[in-house]
């Protein structure tokens, strides 16, 4: 059985970063205004302040732009387990192949506890973790002694798919 799922960013993150923006805009323009009545000039004349103000704004609404269209692809199949997030990973993204795989759990999953945040990330030692959107994921012990969290959405879909594999497949909590 395959099992393929699409997460979108989380809400989270979008608002995030949005409000990123607005305050940067707002502050920056808002600042140069004050300072230019300050000195006389009655306002945003120059094309220099002007840089100031639109700089920041294009900053951010790329980075909103790029959070809004990112996807984590995660699919079970029986190649391995493949995951992608694009525009992050060009090509196929990562394939780990069961022979790689020691043992699966699957549990809840804490993005800012664990590692600080969402996206492809880093704790210390032999640990990383696709977090994206999902409470729940499936935590991979490799051969080599490291683990990779990828965050689930549909933890039952993964489960059968998942099942059959010849990998030992615990879960730490009960899943919702």
């Amino acid at each position: 059985m395959t099992h393929h799922e699409v997460q979108k960013p989380p809400r989270i993150i979008l608002y995030g970063v949005l409000g990123a923006m607005l305050f940067s805009v707002l502050f920056t323009g808002g600042l140069i205004s004050l300072v230019e009545y300050a000195q006389g000039s009655g306002g945003l004349q120059h094309s220099s302040t002007w840089i100031a103000v639109v700089v920041p704004f294009l900053i951010t609404g790329v980075t909103a732009l790029t959070m809004w269209y990112t996807r984590l692809h995660v699919t079970i199949a029986d190649e391995g387990i493949r995951i992608k997030i694009p525009p992050f990973h060009l090509g196929g993204g990562r394939l780990i192949v069961w022979s790689d795989i020691q043992s699966i759990t699957l549990r809840k999953v804490s993005p800012c506890g664990e590692f600080g945040g969402w996206g492809i990330r880093w704790n210390l030692g032999n640990r990383m973790g696709y977090v994206w959107n999902g409470k729940q994921g499936m935590d991979l012990v490799l051969t080599s002694g490291k683990r990779v969290v990828v965050t689930l959405m549909d933890m039952q879909g993964a489960r059968l798919a998942l099942q059959d594999r010849g990998i030992e497949i615990t879960d730490h909590a009960p899943i919702a």
